[in-house]
């Protein structure tokens, strides 16, 4: 696969199924190949990571 680059801006949610978790927050960038993204506010309020547990 070629690298797959990932940017996303506005209300961004990010959710991954293993180990499950989603965030959100305003903007997105990172690669699918590497598993690699970062979600950031540009807000004073934090990025919500929220995590389940198995």
């Amino acid at each position: 696969m070629s690298e797959k680059i990932v940017e996303a801006e506005g209300n961004i949610i990010y959710e991954q199924q293993e180990p499950k978790f989603n965030l959100t927050g305003d903007k997105a960038i990172g690669t699918l190949e590497d598993n690699n993204i970062v979600v950031t506010s540009s807000s004073p309020d934090r990025v919500v990571t929220e995590i389940y547990p198995r």
